[in-house]
């Protein structure tokens, strides 16, 4: 019994994969009620950005769940597997446990220190519990992840530059490509998360205009009003295009929000005056084949990506910090973990040690016959106190070993116990 992670992210699978696999916050209450069906998984989690998706799952049977998971992404992405399999990662044990400290700590994002990943994987966690998805294994792991974020952001420096975010890089690459942005014009598509941060960043750079749009259009008038920008129509989308310099695009659509079509009107009616476009949307927004329309200058999230591992030399010491944090805050899951899963066995242990105690007690029952009430507590409360203080140590020492494995075989072994603990960091069983 384990807990293991399946998944795609920006260094094994190509955007154009990402985008057709990726599960939008609107389809994840019927993504997680489907995985609640498979047949061999026991709890699961999905954690969906735009550089990754993942299923974390606790299983009995690695092989049966791992299918049961790769199966799962193709048919919730109408996508055949062999489409994607090359492009899939599996980690088990020990190894998706680190792997989900890291992910939740910004090292496994395109941006170093990414600040948007710990509170997209929090509500992972938050969506799995409403569906009851996630018992005790999950919840384990889940706590602790968001514990090793916590603590990789306040005691290094990674996620303190000012390139920490999708949108701090998107910005960050458009300044280097057309220099500054102040006294430029922007329209920022889109209110949800990425979105939001993106508005801000503009809104502080001096930029002469910036502009919002939504498909919904209260969102679209609050975030303008929160950045002193000005908030437009959807159907009004191609007039303001006209005006701006800059678009940065990051909807949760599941379709193109401009097509090529689109794109080469707008640009045709602009005299073909340049408009750098940063797509940010998985799936994206703008249709990557305008990109050869003149005078339209194309980015996407690969773009940002090869951005962001310029700067990543820079950091290493930080890393390397990081990454002794996590090895530490893996040291204390699998503590709590081994604590954990050694509870049936320790239950089991103290009840059969209470029974052996009660039968004794019964033995002696015409001995104790001619004692008062108080007396009889008394040697109860005296009997159940030695019992306890004989049973103290080795539980404790059980919970609290690197060895609870070893011990507790050994004491299912001497006592004929029937507890049985899980071995989330057990040996790959592949």
């Amino acid at each position: 019994m384990s807990v293991f992670v399946v998944g795609l992210n920006h260094r094994s699978a190509p955007l154009a994969v990402l985008e057709r696999i990726g599960i939008p916050e609107p389809r994840l209450e019927k993504a997680l009620a489907e995985l609640s069906n498979l047949e061999h998984v026991q709890e699961a989690a999905v954690v969906s950005t735009c550089n990754r998706i993942e299923v974390y799952a606790f299983a009995e049977t690695f092989h049966g769940a791992y299918e049961n998971v790769r199966e799962f992404l193709a048919d919730f992405s109408y996508t055949p597997l062999a489409d994607f399999a090359n492009h899939l990662y599996s980690k088990f044990g020990l190894q998706a446990v680190e792997h989900l400290f890291k992910v939740t700590s910004g090292l496994d994002s395109a941006v170093l220190g990414e600040t948007e990943i710990q509170g997209q994987v929090k509500r992972a966690w938050e969506a799995a519990q409403h569906e009851n998805l996630v018992g005790p294994e999950l919840n384990l792991l889940f706590r602790h992840s968001l514990e090793a974020g916590k603590k990789v952001r306040s005691l290094t420096r990674v996620g303190a530059e000012k390139v920490s975010s999708v949108c701090a890089a998107a910005v960050a690459l458009a300044q280097k490509e057309c220099g500054s942005l102040v006294g430029k014009k922007a329209l920022m598509l889109g209110t949800g998360e990425v979105g939001q941060t993106g508005a801000r960043i503009l809104s502080g750079l001096d930029m002469a205009e910036v502009s919002i749009a939504s498909r919904t259009w209260q969102r679209a008038s609050h975030l303008a009003e929160s950045v002193e920008g000005q908030a437009v129509h959807l159907d009004e989308l191609g007039e303001a295009l006209l005006e701006v310099d800059f678009l940065f695009s990051a909807t949760g659509s599941a379709s193109l929000m401009l097509e090529r079509g689109e794109m080469a009107d707008v640009m045709q009616r602009r005299g073909h005056r340049k408009l750098v476009v940063i797509d940010l949307a998985v799936p994206r927004d703008i249709d990557p084949t305008a990109a050869d329309i003149e005078g339209l200058m194309m980015m996407d999230l690969e773009d940002i990506q090869q951005f962001a591992e310029t700067e990543l030399e820079s950091s290493l010491e930080e890393i390397h910090r990081a990454q002794a944090i996590i090895n530490q805050e893996i040291e204390h899951y699998s503590r709590d973990n081994a604590a954990s899963s050694m509870t049936p066995l320790i239950v089991d242990f103290r009840r059969k040690i209470c029974d052996i105690s009660q039968l004794e007690f019964g033995r002696f029952e015409s001995e104790l016959a001619s004692l008062t009430s108080d007396q009889r507590e008394s040697v109860e409360a005296l009997v159940h106190g030695i019992v306890n203080k004989v049973l103290h140590h080795p539980t404790t020492r059980i919970r609290e070993s690197q060895d609870a494995e070893l011990l507790g075989s050994a004491l299912r072994e001497l006592f004929d116990l029937e507890g049985s603990p899980s071995a989330t960091g057990a040996d790959d069983p592949r």
